[in-house]
């Protein structure tokens, strides 16, 4: 980690911000090299400065990228203030390069945290989730072979299941946990071993409604084949840590619950959940 973190360094020195709309296109490549090693390692404000200063569509897509995985873990200090900035930099970057995969993905995913953060009036008022949907469809039509697109469209049906309920979800704006857990088991099937989708999938399955669904084996064994995967990444190695701690608390399921729901909603956990979780993995 400290050599490169070295590297890093040596090449922030070699291409200093005030040079980047000046780059090369070789010299874009580097500084996007940079970028994605940043958010490997967890700066991403570092990085969000770097990429949005290459001003092209690529460094715009991974500014947006680097904030959704702050609000994804709850790190930005406004979290939905956070999202829409990510969501107009995927815009932005999109306007530049439409078929831009990244900025195609970062779009529909940081529509879906505005929405998740949205009263459920104004949702309803804005037709958010309809919206969402539309963008998740839209990633989907353009890049088929990609299972991310399955998955964030499953977190569509659960997040809408976990939050109105299996019955008006499906009555009102066509989702449902079964459909959501087809898609996300679907997305599984060509990528089995991503602790993104796997801790998102049980955290999502643990806070849907108690009468609409109820496994905590299944939660349990998402969360156990999560852990077996070395983490690639900061976003990936915070994830798995997250998951280790609902892992501790599925003996007392409210508690379990409760720490989920928090997270997914970008809240701060409650230390009291945060000091049973602590006790049990010591």
């Amino acid at each position: 980690m400290g050599r490169l973190i070295k590297i890093i360094v040596t090449l922030l020195w070699l291409f200093p911000m005030a040079t980047i709309a000046n780059a090369t296109p070789s010299d874009n490549a580097a500084q996007i090299s940079v970028v994605q090693d940043l958010m490997r390692i967890g700066q991403y404000q570092q990085a969000y400065e770097m990429a949005i200063a290459l001003e092209t569509a690529g460094g715009y897509a991974l500014a947006s990228e680097s904030l959704a995985r702050q609000v994804l873990l709850g790190e930005a200090q406004n979290l939905k203030k956070a999202a829409k900035t990510a969501r107009d930099l995927a815009e932005e970057a999109l306007r530049l390069k439409p078929n831009h995969q990244n900025a195609r993905l970062q779009y529909a995913l940081a529509d879906g945290f505005v929405v998740r953060m949205s009263s459920g009036l104004t949702a309803w008022v804005k037709k958010l989730p309809q919206k969402s949907f539309e963008k998740i469809e839209i990633y989907r039509q353009f890049f088929p072979e990609d299972e991310r697109g399955d998955a964030l469209l499953g977190a569509w049906h659960l997040g809408i299941a976990r939050k109105i309920g299996d019955e008006r979800a499906n009555n009102l704006f066509g989702a449902s946990i079964r459909e959501g857990m087809r898609l996300y088991e679907q997305a599984l099937q060509k990528s089995p071993n991503d602790p993104v989708m796997l801790i998102n999938y049980a955290f999502s399955l643990l806070t849907l409604q108690a009468d609409d669904y109820y496994d905590l084996n299944k939660v349990r064994g998402l969360i156990e084949h999560a852990q077996a995967q070395p983490p690639q990444d900061d976003l990936q190695r915070k994830l798995i840590e997250h998951g280790l701690n609902v892992l501790t608390l599925l003996a007392t399921p409210e508690k379990a619950r409760n720490y989920a729901d928090q997270f997914l909603d970008g809240e701060e956990i409650e230390s009291d959940i945060y000091e049973y979780s602590e006790r049990a993995n010591n």
